[in-house]
């Protein structure tokens, strides 16, 4: 339909009518234009459909309600300027939220928005989708992942159902850090953490005491090593030592061994007066000295608790006799009950087991009172 249908005049030149008409609808269809030099009224009533054409020549937006060219846009979402670059001096703020939504292709399957972040530049990429059940984050490029809350502070990750991680290498914490997992109160944690000599993991939170490390494996292996690493104060070690066959020990946290093979007594040898220490239960105390009147003490349990039960034994091999002496406990001999210190002739050897706290018993061959 015409915007502008004029009556023609096919004869006489009085038609006043005619003209008057024709002329009220050339005003009214003038009223009715956009005006090129803003004479007004120049505001549109209704929508204006630029058919797929294109508005050109736009001035730089100066107010909120101003058009803008793809030109100015890029500038703001890509600052450096050129495709796909991004300035990492910028500053760009959004106060409100950024939706990226989906849509059906042809075929009617979902398909979804990716943000993508790239590098400045161009190169390494970061993408990430958001299909409605999973979010999926993958790289191009990156080897090293940063996660930086600022200094002193926390990146907290919070996901309300499983998060998967399919990492192609070793996962990686930097040595002096601590990896730590949280109980749902938030208040306890499991932790690995390294240091320069070993790496710890247990529990550490606001909670009083320790939580028990319970592993559900088949097995654990240890590595086979000649001797214990260094004491750590308040802990002791378990480890294999090289030898063949392979022995387990345990070793306190002032360094004395412990086999813990049953059917091995280690030996401790000695050729002169010795004071029996802590590491010296379950094993086997040899004598090889030649100087006459040399002695063996056991110390009180004030000096030294032994636990009940533990058995140490006494060899004489040197050439001379060996008095194994009490001191303020009690050592009682099972052949007749008698007490007091014993001594072994050349050749001969005991067993002592602790009996009580403050209790010893003595067997073996040549004893003498």
């Amino acid at each position: 339909m015409a915007k502008l249908s004029l009556t023609d005049v096919s004869a006489g030149y009085v038609l006043v009518a005619t003209y008057n008409a024709n002329n009220a609808l050339i005003e009214a269809a003038l009223e009715n234009t956009v005006s090129r030099d803003g004479t007004t009224p120049n505001t549109m009533s209704a929508a204006l459909d630029m058919n797929s054409q294109f508005i050109t020549n736009l001035p730089t937006p100066t107010a909120s309600s101003h058009a803008a060219t793809k030109g100015y846009v890029d500038g703001i979402a890509f600052p450096s300027g050129g495709s796909g670059d991004f300035d990492p001096d910028a500053v760009i703020t959004f106060t409100n939220t950024i939706t990226f939504s989906g849509a059906v292709d042809s075929t009617g399957a979902a398909t979804f928005e990716n943000l993508i972040v790239q590098e400045p530049g161009g190169g390494d990429t970061v993408t990430v989708t958001l299909d409605g059940t999973d979010l999926n984050m993958v790289a191009a490029g990156i080897t090293d992942w940063n996660f930086d809350g600022g200094t002193n502070s926390l990146f907290n990750f919070t996901v309300n159902t499983n998060l998967r991680f399919s990492i192609g290498a070793a996962v990686g914490v930097k040595m002096g850090t601590v990896l730590q997992v949280w109980d749902t109160a938030n208040d306890d944690n499991v932790y690995l953490s390294h240091s320069d000599t070993y790496a710890t993991l247990g529990t550490a939170g606001t909670d009083t005491g320790q939580v028990p490390l319970r592993m559900v494996v088949d097995s654990v292996l240890l590595k086979e090593i000649a001797a214990a690493v260094a004491d750590v104060a308040g802990y002791g070690q378990f480890w294999v030592k090289s030898d063949a066959p392979n022995v387990p020990y345990f070793t306190d946290d002032a360094g004395n061994d412990q086999n813990l093979d049953p059917s091995v007594s280690p030996i401790n040898g000695i050729t002169a007066d010795y004071t029996m220490v802590y590491g010296d239960k379950g094993k086997t105390i040899r004598f090889t000295g030649s100087t006459a009147a040399q002695t063996i003490t056991i110390p009180a349990n004030a000096s030294v608790a032994y636990p009940l039960g533990t058995m140490i034994g006494i060899e004489n091999d040197g050439t001379v006799s060996v008095t194994l002496a009490i001191t303020t406990d009690t050592l009682t001999w099972s052949k007749d009950n008698t007490t007091g210190s014993r001594t072994l002739g050349a050749g001969a050897s005991a067993v002592i087991k602790k009996v009580s706290s403050t209790g010893w018993k003595i067997a073996g061959s040549a004893l003498v009172t």
